[in-house]
């Protein structure tokens, strides 16, 4: 199996690891079309600066949204890690909750 790291390079791993889809949808939808709360703000600061951590270390894959407003919106993490137990740790200490 091969890795692709943030920088570049490509590694082989020994042991297989498996992709999670972590799946994040919004608790007040209203704040992609009114804005965020001072709150929300921070946890979507925090949350951010935590998914783009795991992309830098090679953990997260790809980050992204769609582009809707209303209640079908929802974002999404491809994280690699090796076991569920693993992806379910890192989900815990997301600042939002997957």
């Amino acid at each position: 199996m091969w890795l692709r790291a943030a920088d570049g390079t490509m590694a082989t791993m020994s042991e297989p690891l498996t992709q999670w889809a972590l799946i994040y949808r919004p608790t007040r939808p209203e704040m992609l079309t009114a804005g965020p709360t001072a709150c929300e703000q921070d946890a979507i600061g925090r949350h951010f600066a935590y998914l783009k951590g795991a992309f830098e270390q090679g953990q997260v894959t790809f980050v992204g949204r769609t582009m809707t407003t209303g209640q079908e919106t929802f974002g999404l993490a491809v994280l690699t890690a090796p076991d569920q137990e693993s992806a379910r740790a890192f989900a815990a200490l997301d600042p939002v909750k997957v």
